[in-house]
């Protein structure tokens, strides 16, 4: 497992070599938009690269958010969410 907070811009998170059998098992394709002045849009889409009739099990994906956000919606295909203020997450 890897956590880690993302620094501002852009930046590479780690290198690795894998001589075989090579499985990423997911995607992660952010895209982030400036809305307004006071406002942004943040749009997260995984991807799993596993067969089908397999299931990912406590998944987690944590997105920061800047220390003054007033409010969070979210629009999502499934799964559970929530915005915890205290942590900005």
């Amino acid at each position: 497992m890897v956590t880690f907070t993302p620094p501002d811009g852009e930046f590479q998170l780690m290198k690795y070599r894998a001589s075989e059998n090579l499985h990423i098992p997911f995607k992660v394709f952010p895209n982030i938009k400036d809305v307004g002045r006071s406002r942004i849009e943040v749009r997260v889409t995984i991807k799993s690269l596993y067969a089908s009739k397999l299931m990912a099990m406590r998944c987690l994906v944590k997105i920061p958010v800047p220390k003054y956000t007033a409010k969070a919606r979210f629009d999502m295909a499934g799964g559970k969410c929530k915005y915890d203020a205290a942590s900005n997450m």
